[in-house]
């Protein structure tokens, strides 16, 4: 009976074994710093000893301080404890909450590079090949009145290898030179023009269309190495458009040429044009154009558009309604 009741004993805990009571743990203690090159995620991923599994999956810290670079990686100080929001994601995608500050800010906007400029004011500056410089002019033509603007470039440097390029844009054309301007003149001698000013072609506004915002804008560049130093000047002319028997004074040049504009009077059919001068030019030529744009004005294009006649000291040119194309404004 004493070897049978030994042996009951030994079976019956084997046949129905109970659960065996577990000491309890002490509170987790701060892990290890990690070394150095060690990714910040590390730390958060492996328990430290003695820490028992929290609720949601995590490693309750009671009573510890938080590592150094939780703020970094969670949501905010303490992301990783146990029970919190967020503790898995921040586990699992910890390189989508670095910062914690929230999606990324949407990049500025590039400023416009043109400059606002003014008319009637010199500006100067330096160019290159890594510099340009932009200006903007804008003014309102008002319906029956023809504003016409001109721009003067002025620019020491002598190098034709890396002139100063002008580019001025309007709404419908394109108006470009360089200073210095290089001309051919008689036997194979060239003459070269420090300043340069040209006319804009003017857009007239009607009756139809109402006031008309007219923007321009002015680029100068270079591709100079160390830089060539120009002047810029924009101006509105005055007396763009001649009368009938009105005496009118001007200066022009192969790089300053100068054109006006005169609209035949209704009770009007022909005009004769003279133009004098004090000194004798023999280069001097006088044409006569429709108004379209572009304005042929230069030594090399003058002769492709509309009738010219060459002069030294006077010249004179018939003009009819009839022979032009475009009725009774012309110039």
């Amino acid at each position: 009976e004493e070897g049978e009741g030994r042996r009951q004993e030994r079976e019956s805990p084997a046949a129905a074994p109970g659960p065996r009571p577990r000491a309890p743990r002490a509170p987790c203690a701060p892990g290890p710093r990690p070394p150095a090159g060690t990714p910040a995620a590390a730390p958060f991923d492996r328990p430290s000893p003695g820490c028992a599994p929290g609720p949601a999956g995590g490693f309750a810290r009671t009573g510890a301080r938080p590592l150094r670079g939780e703020a970094r990686l969670g949501q905010g100080r303490g992301a990783h404890h146990a029970g919190r929001p967020g503790a898995r994601a921040a586990r699992r995608a910890p390189a989508l909450a670095l910062g914690g500050r929230g999606p990324p800010r949407p990049a500025p906007r590039p400023r416009d590079p043109a400059r606002g400029a003014d008319f009637d004011r010199v500006y100067g500056g330096v160019v290159s090949l890594s510099t340009e410089n932009i200006y903007s002019f804008n003014y309102t033509s008002q319906p029956g009145q023809v504003n016409a603007v001109r721009v003067y470039v002025n620019s020491s440097s002598e190098n034709l290898d890396y002139p100063v390029l002008v580019v001025v844009r309007q709404q419908k054309g394109v108006l470009s030179w360089q200073v210095p301007l290089l001309f051919q003149g008689l036997y194979q001698r060239s003459y070269n023009y420090q300043e340069v000013s040209r006319t804009l072609c003017p857009s007239e506004a009607t009756n139809e269309t109402g006031p008309l915002e007219q923007l321009i804008f002015v680029d100068v560049a270079s591709m100079a190495p160390l830089g060539a130093q120009y002047k810029l000047l924009v101006t509105k002319i005055k007396h763009f458009q001649l009368q009938t028997n009105v005496a009118f004074h001007f200066t022009a040049s192969p790089s300053q040429p100068q054109y006006f504009l005169y609209k035949f009077p209704d009770d009007v059919d022909s005009v004769i044009i003279k133009v004098g001068s004090e000194m004798a030019y023999p280069c001097s030529v006088v044409s006569v154009q429709n108004i379209m744009c572009p304005v042929y004005d230069l030594d090399h294009n003058v002769e492709f558009n509309g009738v010219y006649q060459s002069m030294t000291k006077k010249a004179a040119i018939t003009l009819q309604v009839r022979h032009l194309f475009c009725g009774h404004y012309c110039q």
